[in-house]
């Protein structure tokens, strides 16, 4: 496991004890070997999307050839699926270099209509007001496939954050609205003093001609205390274009808290934002720090992970849903619908959830699981793959997956992409020979 990679995380260090049957088949589509290929390779895979011929991008946190050295930057790549039962073939699209094109790219990737990736890198940009990694503060790009077959991908840095008011560190993915505009959350600045802000939500438009510049557009900036702080977390839009996400800090006892950002009623006005839930876990068995993104079913009720709290000892974290209100001037029920016994179920949930066509949800534990006493892993076991199905009276019954063992990957970081086959595929941020991920199918 490489420190940097999980020098951000809120680890729980516990002993652990147990076992759980594999409860599904898995294959692996493809190992990261990092420096065993001459660094061109990536290092930590984060999360998955796939075009509509099957084949997978994403990005890595690190690796790469770079002027930064091997370990430094990351890349973009695609993963493409060969003859039956063999695995996927790896096309590297982009290297980072750490300078104006940023680096360390910590999520997943968004296609827009003409098959164009977007995606965020948390440093370098070189155009920062304060210090920041690698000179730079985080960027928004673009990758544009070729024109041509077998051309070469085309990179476009489309805003490089300055670390003012502007923001800071972009941990999360961008999503798109219908007119074509970007959004997502830093994790740092906001204000005048630079990187001591507690992160921003931030609109990208794009240029009224072509080849001219995105524009940047703070929506809010976060205060650290009561309305929340500190986004790792992407955005999601509910059907009247309000926005809705989650802070890992901030609200009841800095634990974290649930929000929603409305548009303004008039061009040109306000958002406004509205705190729907402060995690309170030391009082009331809640659950503490969501480092997720948000999910809704068709009933507008929001579903989430937090990395911490629960009902039971230790708090190794939670799966919960938040109702709307019945009624004007009434607030949202939150309910948990798992607490983690950082046992064979695993723990510290840190991906967003995904529901299947028929109502279930899947999900990620970055430790523990029924994998203890692996050689990579330790005591703490390597992770695992959970369900969560409804039953009857509102009762939700976990079930584990798949338990990771390190060769075949272990601490998860990124969610679950479901295929109309029922088929789950997912990354893991470390294992396999080198240590450096792995992206896995599982058939439940």
């Amino acid at each position: 496991m490489k420190p940097a990679r999980f020098a951000h995380l809120i680890l729980v260090f516990l002993t652990l004890a147990g076992s759980a049957p594999l409860l599904a088949q898995e294959t692996i589509l493809y190992n990261f070997q990092g420096n065993n290929v001459g660094g061109s390779d990536g290092i930590g895979p984060n999360a998955l999307v796939a075009d509509a011929a099957g084949n997978l991008y994403g990005t890595t946190e690190l690796g790469g050839s770079s002027q930064q050295g091997v370990d430094c930057c990351g890349i973009i790549f695609e993963l493409s699926p060969g003859a039956p039962g063999q695995p996927y073939t790896e096309t590297v699209l982009y290297h980072f270099t750490g300078g104006a094109d940023g680096a360390q790219p910590s999520a997943g990737l968004a296609f827009d209509s003409a098959g164009n990736l977007y995606g965020t890198a948390q440093v370098g940009g070189q155009f920062a007001t304060h210090y920041c990694s690698l000179g730079g503060c985080g960027v928004v790009f673009q990758l544009a496939p070729p024109s041509q077959s077998g051309g070469t991908w085309t990179f476009t840095t489309l805003y490089a954050f300055l670390g003012g008011l502007d923001g800071e560190t972009p941990w999360s993915n961008v999503i798109f609205d219908r007119a074509g505009n970007l959004y997502g959350t830093t994790h740092d600045g906001g204000n005048s003093n630079g990187g001591y802000g507690c992160g921003v939500i931030y609109e990208l438009s794009p240029p009224a001609h072509p080849g001219g510049d995105w524009t940047e557009q703070v929506l809010y900036r976060f205060n650290g205390t009561t309305r929340g702080g500190a986004s790792y977390a992407g955005l999601v839009f509910d059907k009247a274009g309000a926005l809705y996400g989650t802070t890992q800090s901030g609200g009841k006892d800095y634990q974290g808290v649930v929000f929603r950002l409305s548009p303004p009623s008039k061009p040109k006005g306000r958002w406004r934002q509205t705190v729907l839930h402060r995690f309170n876990a030391a009082h009331s068995k809640d659950g503490a720090h969501p480092f997720a993104s948000l999910i809704f079913d068709s009933a507008g009720n929001l579903y989430g992970t937090t990395v911490q709290g629960g009902t039971v000892p230790d708090g190794s974290g939670t799966v919960f849903e938040l109702s709307p209100p019945s009624g004007s001037g009434k607030s949202w029920t939150e309910r948990l619908l798992y607490s983690f016994a950082c046992q064979s179920d695993g723990c510290q949930p840190y991906a967003p959830l995904t529901f299947d066509a028929m109502g279930n949800l899947y999900g990620t534990a970055f430790i523990a699981g029924g994998g203890f006493g692996s050689p990579d892993c330790g005591s703490l076991g390597c992770g695992s793959v959970f369900k969560l199905a409804p039953g009857q009276g509102g009762a939700w019954t976990e079930t584990t997956i798949h338990d990771f063992s390190g060769p075949d990957g272990d601490h998860l970081l990124s969610g679950i992409l479901i295929w109309p086959d029922g088929s789950l595929y997912l990354s893991t941020a470390g294992g396999g020979p080198s240590l450096d991920g792995n992206v896995i199918r599982i058939v439940p």
